[in-house]
């Protein structure tokens, strides 16, 4: 068999395993990670196969690692620069870390693996209709998470996957380990879901489409409010804003855009007082105010640490021992009965592990895949729905990793990174009538 043709059957497989990927995000952090793995070592394969043709008679050039390098360089994107860049820093945070080795890991075994998922994504996901399979898959994995979750507040009180029961005894989490991941999820998958709604004409003949969309948006809503998540509620009303002024565009005065996105900002400081209110209802004893109190002490701790090290940090995957030490060594009284916890804000712990330089690279990542996919928005009703709805998402999550670990969870970073690839290859089939004609 040639080996374009066996390239070919390779990248058919690694698609395969990103729907299984998708499908299991909720349910086996086991099959996702086995998937990533695969995929990783299928493309070191058919990579090591380019290198094989051009170092085939009459392709070869005069230096080895010039061939090296052309075979394994990854797709070409807007982001590429600035993920080597963001990659380096971190690089250098591991040479000047306090703990050099459990750095080194957290750099092979989770900062590398979101981008890797995002640049392979590039590469397997050219047409239109294979990014439509893959999110048809989340869509049908997210519909089965929100009706997990009713099944488990209203009926069997535990989800039907992995058994899980409800946190404090009101708190859905559908088949996450905590409400708050299962808020993360619904964040990314409302937009879309809501988007891919209203994407459909009214005079379409795709009435069942729209009903079954109308159903899975519906459902998840639904099961974002009984996570109590208020984070996830405000990322989520926050994407939708956002949401709604891009496919408005320029139609809407600057004033008028202003005004939703205060409304937004009420509209979450309203819900986080319901909840408040309802929770008192409910004679649930448990403090909140707490949890609350707790995460702006530790947020104080944090900025301390950014001091000590403000430019490269104090190493990769170092947050938890670094700050039990910095509690213990400063007698502060959050030590009493600390256990290793997360920041609950990604972004001040990013700061504190790869210094301000690492959080600036990381953001510069973001603005650069916002403003790339924002100004090639096309006209067509259905892509520009399925764009903005993407960014939304990721918006929401992004809002919602202000308040909680969704970074450095397991799976939830690869779906960043997916949704992040599937907006920029959108955008790149844009600039390929070829590719963007075949549905």
């Amino acid at each position: 068999m040639h080996i374009t043709a066996v390239k070919a059957k390779i990248d058919n497989i690694i698609r395969f395993l990103f729907y299984v990927m998708i499908l299991f995000i909720p349910y086996s952090k086991a099959a996702v990670e086995t998937s990533v793995v695969i995929s990783c070592l299928l493309w070191t394969v058919k990579h090591s196969l380019t290198l094989v043709e051009l170092r085939s008679k009459g392709k070869r050039s005069a230096s080895f690692i010039r061939d090296l390098g052309h075979a394994f360089c990854p797709a070409h994107n807007v982001l590429n620069k600035g993920i080597a860049a963001f990659l380096l820093v971190c690089f250098l945070s591991i040479v000047g870390s306090e703990l050099p080795l459990q750095s080194l890991h957290g750099f092979f075994t989770k900062t590398i693996e979101g981008y890797a998922i995002y640049l392979i994504v590039l590469e397997v996901f050219v047409i239109r209709r294979q990014v439509n399979v893959a999110i048809a898959v989340f869509m049908a994995t997210a519909f089965a998470t929100g009706l997990d979750t009713l099944l488990q507040y209203y009926v069997t009180h535990q989800d039907l996957f992995r058994q899980r029961t409800l946190v404090e005894g009101y708190r859905a989490t559908g088949a996450f380990q905590h409400p708050n991941l299962l808020g993360a999820f619904l964040t990314v998958a409302i937009p879309v879901a809501l988007s891919l709604f209203f994407s459909i004409d009214k005079k379409s003949k795709s009435k069942p489409q729209k009903i079954y969309l109308a159903a899975v948006s519906f459902v998840l809503v639904w099961a974002l409010f009984l996570t109590f998540s208020r984070g996830a509620w405000m990322g989520t009303a926050i994407g939708m804003i956002f949401f709604v002024l891009v496919m408005v565009g320029n139609k809407v005065k600057p004033w008028v855009r202003c005004m939703l996105m205060i409304f937004a900002v009420v509209a979450g400081c309203l819900a986080i007082g319901q909840a408040f209110e309802l929770k008192k209802q409910m004679n649930v004893t448990k403090d909140d105010s707490v949890t609350a109190e707790w995460r702006i002490a530790l947020w104080r701790e944090g900025f301390y640490l950014i001091k000590e090290r403000p430019f490269f940090g104090h190493g990769l995957n170092t947050f938890m021992p670094v700050m039990e030490n910095h509690l213990i060594s400063t007698q502060n009284p959050l030590a009493v009965g600390y256990s290793a916890s997360y920041a609950h804000n990604c972004y001040l712990q990013m700061a504190v592990e790869v210094g301000v330089l690492g959080l600036s690279g990381f953001l510069a990542i973001i603005f650069l895949l916002f403003q790339t996919v924002l100004k090639s928005l096309p006209p067509a009703k259905d892509l520009r729905c399925l764009m903005a709805g993407l960014l939304a998402g990721l918006l929401a999550f992004l809002v919602h990793s202000a308040v909680d670990i969704n970074f450095y969870s397991v799976e939830l970073p690869l779906l960043f990174w997916l949704m992040a690839g599937f907006a920029i290859s959108l955008d790149k089939q844009l600039s390929d009538k070829t590719s963007y004609a075949i549905k």
